[in-house]
């Protein structure tokens, strides 16, 4: 009986000290995400992911495409695909001026979110010096997006936050013969052009942005400890990689889903949209298919 009693008095022990040590991990998880009087303060850092996988395919040549863009997918949950939002029109609403380097090619800002649940969020970013056509661009990783949320990743968790109307995104949309009605659309994650769509135009493919240095790619790249041991690729060369979308679910997809016998034309012609210059058009043929994608040309 005693010695039952002790037992309990030692595991009630245990119990509360992990409590204790649990409560303080979290606080100091919280306050490692930076809580401030207006909330908590997060600081955005790109991921790079889409350079990363690249640079991964580049070392492991072994490895087939598939295997390389499933790798890629699981590292999105937890640390994001990079969109670069044109948050002109939202730092003009909020009046909001830089916190440093105002007058250089990049600024921060610390921008006023909210979370899903109401709780106000801060973001420290950094901004680019206004664009061409006036786009301030803040790169901002993300693993899912929705017209309303933002799913922010940052040291591996996720955030969701509200998506205010003024962040802005480029987007393709798949239009019909006039090129004039939508009949989809997509909103990606920079400019870019459309490399395929899938046989039920629901998906389409653009390639990533790379900026990795050749130096990178051969010796400096990060090795993940997850990577399979040496395969038998086929075709002996790197694998390469596209990007996917389908209501804002971005993957990274095997060059070789685009069937190998569409065909795309870029389509010459004068904008048919009177308060959009920079509309261009491509054409893709596939099984007596035609699908017709809009997007967004270069700003000069």
């Amino acid at each position: 009986m005693i010695r039952r009693r002790f037992i309990s008095v030692g595991l009630f022990l245990v119990l509360v000290l992990f409590l204790s040590f649990w409560k303080v991990s979290r606080a100091d998880g919280h306050s490692r995400a930076g809580s401030t009087p207006n909330g908590i303060l997060l600081n955005v850092v790109p991921s790079r992911l889409s350079e990363k996988v690249h640079a991964f395919a580049m070392r492991r040549p072994d490895l087939p495409g598939p295997i390389v863009a499933a790798m890629g997918n699981a590292r999105i949950d937890r640390e994001g695909v990079d969109y670069d939002f044109d948050l002109q029109n939202f730092i003009k609403e909020k009046d909001l001026k830089p916190l440093a380097g105002g007058n250089s090619e990049f600024a921060q800002f610390r921008l006023p979110m909210e979370a899903v649940e109401g709780e106000p969020v801060r973001l420290d970013v950094e901004a680019t010096a206004a664009q061409m056509c006036g786009e301030r661009i803040v790169r901002i990783p993300l693993a899912k997006l929705t017209a309303t949320e933002i799913d922010v990743v940052i040291k591996g968790k996720q955030y969701r936050l509200k998506r205010p109307k003024s962040f802005g995104l480029e987007g393709m949309s798949l239009v019909d013969a006039s090129f004039k009605n939508q009949l989809r659309t997509w909103e990606l994650p920079f400019v870019t052009q459309p490399r395929g769509i899938s046989a039920d135009g629901k998906e389409v493919y653009f390639e990533p942005a790379h900026s990795y240095s050749k130096s990178e790619l051969e010796g400096d790249a990060e090795i993940w400890p997850e990577a399979p041991p040496l395969w038998v690729n086929p075709t002996g060369k790197p694998a390469e990689l596209l990007l996917a979308v389908s209501r804002g679910v971005y993957r990274f997809a095997d060059a070789s889903e685009v069937p190998a016998k569409e065909r795309f034309e870029l389509i010459e012609m004068p904008s048919p949209y009177p308060d959009d210059a920079y509309a261009m058009f491509k054409r893709f043929l596939l099984g007596g298919q035609t699908f017709i994608v809009r997007f967004e040309g270069p700003c000069t």
